[in-house]
């Protein structure tokens, strides 16, 4: 499912899901394939009203993406088709890497959690390393 899909794409597809009032848009280049299939499919699930939906918030915690939203007027089933997609978008960031999309674990890396790849998870690690014996990198 690796797709290209930069967020600044994203916002310009699907304007109206992110031009509404929201505490923060933080999104991944590893993991914005995710939610790219998610607006997708939200898009599709909304038809010709796409004013009944925008994005929040979205950001990192406990490392894996979290997407949180404000609709008017949606149905419950249509929210519960939403709140499904987001769900599983979500639980794929959860094995992939948050800055490069490769598989991934989560894990603690200096005091905050992480889903980083091997590669990513050690340049992580060596940045911590660095700063901790005062070279700063």
């Amino acid at each position: 499912m690796k797709d290209n899909v930069t967020s600044d794409q994203l916002k310009v597809k699907y304007r109206y899901m992110f031009a509404g009032p929201n505490i923060g848009l933080d999104m991944y280049d590893g993991w914005t394939q995710f939610l790219a299939q998610a607006c997708a499919e939200i898009d599709a699930i909304l038809g010709e009203n796409k004013r009944r939906f925008h994005f929040s918030q979205i950001k990192e915690k406990y490392g894996s993406a979290r997407y949180y939203y404000d609709s008017e007027s949606l149905g419950s089933e249509e929210l519960q088709r939403i709140q499904t997609l987001l769900d599983q978008a979500e639980l794929a960031t959860e094995t992939a890497c948050m800055l490069c999309g490769s598989p991934a674990t989560i894990e603690k890396h200096g005091g905050w959690f992480l889903c980083l790849c091997t590669a990513h998870a050690d340049e992580h690690r060596d940045r911590i390393s660095a700063r901790r014996s005062g070279l700063g990198v």
